[in-house]
C-alpha cells in the first residue's frame, strides 16, 4: 500500500453467487449502482467484497479478518443469505460500526429487525438516489463524535453489565470503535461469577418458577423456547429472565454454533429448583 492509498476499509457482506447468477447481478448492482458511487465523498475508504479480494491466502481467514477490522461494514440482508448472517453476526461481536440494508420487499428476521436498515429498490431511477442519500447520512452518522454502536449484542452487553456491575468490572464502557481483542465474543460467554449457595431459599412467584423450570429442561436454551416452554410472551419473557439472571439462578452462554445467546441453570438455581420440587 502506497503513501496514497486510503487508510479506511468498507468491507461489503451480502449474497454474492457464482459468476452471472442472478445473485451476483444484484450484489454487483449494489456495490457498483449504490455503495461506490457514495464512497466517492469519502475518498479515505477503500471499498472492498470478498470475490475482489485480491491478496493470496485462504478466503475464509481474509474475510473474517475484514469483518473484525474493517473500519465500517456494510451488510446487504437482502435473500437471507446464511453466510451474510454469520458474518453479521460476527461483526456484531465486535462492536464496531455497522450498515445494514435490504431491497424492498425482503422480510427482515426478528433478531435485527428493531435496528435500522436502508430500505433500496431498482425500479425507478429517483429509488437508487435516495439509497444513495440514505448512506451517505448514515455513514456521517457512523462516524461523528459520540455515535455509539447499537446491535443485538451490544444492547445485551449493557443489561448484563447494568444487572451484574460486579461480575462485569472488566468490561470497559462501551465506544463506538473498539479492536476485536478488546471485546469480542468470550466476553459474553464468560460464565457467570458463583452465586452465594448458602441459602437457596429465594421467593419466586408463579411465573418466575413456571421460566426457571422451563430452562433447566435442557443444558442451555434460547429466550424464545423458554417463552414458549413456560407460556409466557416473548416481549415478557425478557424481564423474567433478567431477573432471574440478578438472582444467580441462571447465566448467560453462547451456543458453540451458531453463536447465539442461551440460557443455563446455574448451580443455585438447581438447588432452588430442588427446593421447589421438595415442597409441591
Amino acid at each position: 500500500m502506497n503513501a496514497n492509498s486510503p487508510a479506511k476499509i468498507c468491507f461489503v457482506i451480502g449474497q454474492i453467487g457464482d459468476e452471472d447468477s442472478p445473485e451476483r447481478v444484484h450484489a454487483d448492482w449494489v456495490l457498483e449502482a449504490i455503495i461506490q458511487p457514495v464512497f466517492k465523498d469519502f475518498p479515505e475508504f477503500r471499498v472492498e467484497r470478498a470475490d475482489k479480494l485480491a491478496q493470496p491466502g485462504q478466503i475464509d481467514a481474509q474475510i473474517i479478518t475484514k469483518l473484525l477490522t474493517a473500519d465500517l461494514v456494510i451488510a446487504d440482508l437482502t435473500g437471507h443469505n446464511p453466510n451474510a448472517f454469520y458474518e453479521i453476526a460476527m461483526r456484531h461481536m465486535t462492536q464496531k460500526p455497522i450498515i445494514h440494508m435490504h431491497q424492498t420487499g425482503t422480510k427482515i428476521p426478528f433478531d435485527v429487525i428493531g435496528y435500522r436498515s436502508i430500505r433500496f429498490s431498482r425500479e425507478r431511477p429517483r429509488d437508487l438516489t435516495a439509497a444513495q442519500d440514505e448512506l451517505r447520512q448514515m455513514i456521517k452518522a457512523v462516524h461523528a463524535q459520540g455515535y455509539t454502536v447499537e446491535n443485538p449484542v451490544t444492547n445485551l452487553l449493557d443489561r448484563v453489565k447494568a444487572a451484574h456491575p460486579e461480575r462485569h468490572a472488566g468490561l470497559a464502557h462501551r465506544p463506538a470503535h473498539v479492536s476485536a481483542d478488546e471485546q469480542s465474543a468470550p466476553a459474553l460467554a464468560r460464565p457467570a461469577a458463583k452465586p452465594s449457595e448458602t441459602s437457596p431459599d429465594i421467593p419466586l412467584d408463579a411465573v418466575q418458577k413456571r421460566v426457571l423450570r422451563a430452562v433447566s429442561r435442557l443444558t442451555s436454551r434460547t429466550a424464545t423456547g423458554i417463552a414458549k416452554d413456560s407460556n409466557v410472551s416473548r416481549s415478557q419473557v425478557g424481564e423474567l429472565l433478567d431477573e432471574l439472571n440478578r438472582q444467580g439462578l441462571i447465566e448467560l452462554t453462547t451456543s458453540p454454533n451458531t453463536g447465539g445467546v442461551r440460557h443455563r441453570i446455574t448451580p443455585l438455581g438447581a438447588q432452588v429448583l430442588n427446593r421447589m420440587s421438595r415442597e409441591e
